[in-house]
């Protein structure tokens, strides 16, 4: 630990945080091992059910162990939020090594289903921590980049099973380890980065301190910058890398009960449309006649396009009326393929679809976190534990619809979800504070 001169302590590491460009490096690398571990499930659950010699039934827990652990950081971020998320970084790789090291050389379907738990805790935490940090309009252009890179990473992760799975048959299992590429760097950097001592993270309603802080991590190396110079603590600094952070910020007006209730509503469907098109994508392309191996294939269709609009669609994010834009892709791609009976318009049409979502959760998230009074814990907190409802809930009840009512039917809800993510009312730019 370095001590800091008081004169400069407004100046120092703690509130570093409040620089989303300066952010944004850890924060992608950190948000990986979440998209490594979100598509992750399926291959471990067919891996592991032979490795054990069990039934797939057996781990059918891995299809919602991320849904849990996002509930459960959501619970915990406005604890391990108030001082900033330098700390969510640096114990997030450690949960995931864990878990990792625990499910790759794990003897039991119990080591397996807790060891996955914690690595998914793990990369929740940083979803929290992601979620708390990018607000505002800026906010929405890093974390359009932040959450794409993830996606990516998503893309990746089936192939990386196969192909070590093709070339040390038997061992599929050692995929896992591809989280090491992010899982180490997270580490390394979070251990860099400055924030508050622990002792103070563990105690109770504190926040970064205002005189004479001792900052851990490689506080020596960090002089000030500009983007973090004359920031006070629990501020955002006025920085290009923090502008525009919403109520954070600025007072705004106040939204009325029905405003905010509609951005809770937002968060839950822009989640519920996403993990559901993850989950019965497959599904649909058999109903159309392709065998499983090439429906998996072709059902990343849907992730690529989630990436491709999150990396590209990042900068356009930020202009208010790219919200009806994505909605608009999100609702003709969906209904493309559910209602056309033809294998390469259903591809494309998981394309679009993707195209469509995958803006809607950044926007949804800063439009929420940038509301007036809205403390940046609390927001992460409540977009976590949404997101995370979403995620469990939606595709449940849409496979209880796919077979209560048929394909169709149950396709038909998440038209409707589109619908009301059209209709449903948005903050203005003056509850935003950034008109």
């Amino acid at each position: 630990m370095n001590a800091v001169n008081p004169q400069n302590s407004a100046n120092i590491g703690p509130e570093i945080w409040h620089n989303q460009k300066r952010m944004f490096p850890p924060m992608a690398i950190g948000l990986s091992m979440a998209g490594f571990y979100v598509t992750a499930a399926g291959s471990l659950i067919a891996t592991l059910s032979r490795d054990l010699g069990v039934k797939p039934e057996a781990f059918t827990w891995l299809g919602a162990a991320y849904g849990f652990g996002m509930l459960v950081s959501g619970l915990l971020a406005p604890w391990v939020m108030r001082n900033g998320p330098v700390w969510s970084l640096r114990l997030a790789p450690l949960l995931v090594l864990l878990g990792t090291g625990m499910v790759a050389w794990s003897p039991s379907i119990a080591v397996s289903l807790v060891g996955v738990t914690l690595a998914c805790l793990g990369g929740s935490t940083v979803s929290a921590a992601v979620a708390g940090t990018f607000v505002g309009t800026e906010g929405t252009k890093y974390l359009s980049l932040t959450v794409g890179i993830s996606s990516s990473v998503s893309i990746a992760t089936t192939v990386v099973f196969a192909l070590v799975e093709r070339v040390f048959p038997g061992f599929g299992r050692m995929a896992l380890w591809f989280v090491l590429l992010m899982a180490v760097p997270t580490l390394v950097w979070g251990w860099r980065l400055p924030a508050v001592p622990f002792r103070q993270v563990l105690q109770k309603g504190l926040s970064a301190p205002t005189e004479s802080p001792s900052v851990t991590g490689d506080a020596a190396s960090d002089q000030p910058t500009p983007a973090a110079a004359d920031v006070k603590p629990g501020e955002p600094s006025t920085s290009e890398g923090s502008r525009n952070s919403g109520a954070s910020r600025t007072p705004g007006v106040k939204p009325s009960k029905w405003l905010f209730t509609s951005q809770i509503l937002r968060l839950i469907l822009t989640a519920g449309v996403e993990f559901a098109m993850y989950a019965w994508a497959v599904t649909r392309l058999r109903g159309l006649g392709v065998e499983l191996g090439p429906a998996s294939g072709l059902a990343t269709a849907f992730a690529v396009g989630m990436a491709v609009g999150r990396l590209g669609g990042a900068v356009f994010a930020r202009r208010y009326e790219a919200w009806w834009v994505f909605v608009g892709l999100g609702f003709c791609g969906t209904a493309a393929v559910a209602f056309v009976p033809s294998v390469g318009v259903a591809v494309v049409g998981l394309f679009i679809s993707g195209l469509g979502v995958s803006c809607l959760y950044p926007i949804s998230a800063t439009e929420f976190s940038g509301l007036p009074g809205m403390q940046k814990q609390h927001a992460a907190a409540v977009i976590s534990c949404l997101s995370g409802i979403g995620a469990i809930v939606t595709p449940l009840l849409l496979g209880l619809l796919l077979a209560a009512l048929g394909l169709h039917y149950g396709f038909l809800v998440l038209l409707g979800f589109y619908v009301l993510l059209m209709f449903l009312p948005r903050p203005s730019a003056a509850h935003l504070g950034i008109g």
